[in-house]
């Protein structure tokens, strides 16, 4: 009875919300299945009725709905109503976890330790030594959110100007590089080539003549590889937090 009411409050509250939104704008839903039954009807007809009132009110949004489940496997099982997914799934994105975009923990995790610097009031220009490669080591389970609290702590642990190994969580430090096929598929060389590069680079924080003699290959070798990467240009640092990145592009430009 009390978790029956406490459901009926919130739907309540939720409507309170959305009704608030009559002149446009987005709503991002966690998709419980509490009250999504309830949303169905604001969903189709496009309208809400406060508590109290005798009238409806109409509401002009746009619905971002979040799931980690399959909810057309969901819908096959009974799980999920049928009529509820089709009106929710007008444009689906699928977003890959962060292990299978590797490319994007680096650039991720220079913006979210930028901003955790911020927040802190700290000066936190770059990575020290081993830090890029054991963050394109680690699996990240938790994805993005998993990435934004390491670098929340790396900002707060930091003991000088850059991040170091010892700031980063147990589990990140511990990460094994997998050799093997992960989850019965085989990366690509090129990209493989690519995630070493990029680690190399971020741990010399940007200097390409040093990435290139640890590398053994030659200055131009590289400078073609970053700039079939997209990042050529960057100046020497630009591996740092987000926003000594974008200051370096804004005086380059």
């Amino acid at each position: 009875m009390l978790f029956t009411l406490a459901v009926i409050l919130l739907v309540m509250w939720l409507l309170g919300m959305i009704s608030a939104y009559t002149l446009g704008g987005f709503i991002h839903l966690l998709l419980v299945l509490a009250i999504i039954l309830v949303l169905l009807r604001v969903i189709q007809e496009r309208e809400v009725r406060r508590m109290g009132e005798n009238t409806h009110r109409a509401v002009d949004v746009r619905i971002i709905a979040t799931t980690h489940r399959d909810l057309a496997q969901e819908v096959a099982l009974g799980a999920f109503r049928q009529d509820l997914y089709y009106r929710i799934n007008v444009l689906a994105l699928q977003v890959p976890p962060l292990r299978d975009r590797r490319e994007d923990i680096l650039p991720l995790a220079q913006a979210l330790l930028g901003d955790a610097a911020l927040r802190m009031r700290r000066q936190l220009p770059g990575f020290g030594p081993g830090v890029a490669a054991r963050l394109l080591k680690h699996d990240w389970p938790g994805n993005v959110r998993e990435l934004e609290n390491a670098m929340e702590r790396c900002a707060a642990l930091a003991l000088g100007n850059q991040v170091q190994e010892l700031d980063l969580p147990e589990e990140v430090r511990l990460s094994q590089t997998h050799l093997s096929p992960v989850r019965g598929s085989v990366q690509p060389m090129e990209l493989i080539v690519k995630e070493h590069i990029l680690a190399a680079l971020a741990m010399n924080e940007g200097n390409q003549t040093l990435t290139a003699r640890q590398l053994q290959i030659g200055p131009s070798t590289l400078h073609r590889k970053l700039k079939s990467y997209g990042i050529i240009g960057q100046t020497e640092g630009a591996v740092g937090p987000a926003h000594s990145q974008r200051a370096d592009l804004s005086s380059a430009s």
